[in-house]
């Protein structure tokens, strides 16, 4: 498994090729403030400046400036889960595949 690319700026958000309701893993400037659990929703702007992104969280969506964020990269799917969710999803896939 790769070293996930922190996205710091326009162009690695660009180069990261993420895409609306795709998972994120997000920590931002204040103790413990990170999660697993953010969704990106899209650029935030000012003009045709990219000044940071807009994020949801747990159905909330806040915007988050480039100096606020610590660590931003994209998650696999079921790594953005919390553990009844990944339960589930991994029961279904199971039983997609073997009949179990």
């Amino acid at each position: 498994m790769s070293v996930p690319q922190n996205i710091a700026n326009a162009a690695d958000l660009e180069q990261s090729g993420l895409q609306p309701g795709d998972p994120v893993h997000l920590g931002v400037i204040g103790p413990g403030d990170y999660t697993n659990d953010a969704s990106f929703v899209r650029r935030a702007l000012s003009g045709n400046e990219v000044i940071g992104v807009i994020l949801s969280i747990r159905g909330k969506e806040s915007e988050y400036p480039w100096g606020d964020i610590t660590e931003l990269w994209p998650l696999p799917h079921l790594l953005a889960l919390s553990g009844p969710a990944r339960e589930g999803m991994l029961a279904k896939l199971t039983f997609k595949i073997s009949g179990k």
